[in-house]
């Protein structure tokens, strides 16, 4: 759709298609941070491991927004209270009770930040490319 601007209107009207160029892809931003996160919450819970505690771990694994700025918009991957507390132990592996060995690490988070690492851009660029 095409319009008839006077030149003394041009700039006023350059900064208006910027203006909703621009709200159009904070949303896309938005979108595709809440659907890439989703997606690396469910990467993490995937190769979380399932151990004596019957999954309360795995199960307490979920993803909030954390930012919402008009610049900015934040998810987190994270485990609820009180099961956090095993994530670095999980992860790094650790000492063993008697104190003889260590526990086999088990890289469960970075499977989450390796796919963010891999889809966030792509995800936005062509969800940007499509309009």
């Amino acid at each position: 759709m095409s319009q008839l601007i006077h030149v003394d209107q041009l700039d006023s009207a350059v900064q208006q298609i910027l203006e909703e160029y621009g709200e159009e892809v904070k949303a896309d931003v938005v979108e595709v941070t809440e659907k890439v996160a989703k997606e690396a919450k469910d990467t993490v819970k995937n190769a979380a491991p399932v151990g004596a505690r019957k999954g309360k771990y795995k199960k307490n694994i979920d993803v909030k927004q954390t930012q919402d700025s008009a610049l900015e918009t934040q998810h987190t991957v994270y485990v609820k209270d009180p099961e956090y507390r095993l994530t670095h132990l999980l992860e790094f592996g650790h000492a063993t009770a008697d104190g003889t060995g260590r526990t086999k690490e088990i890289k469960h988070w970075q499977n989450g930040q390796d796919y963010v690492d891999q889809n966030f851009e792509k995800e936005l660029r062509d969800k940007i490319e499509r309009g």
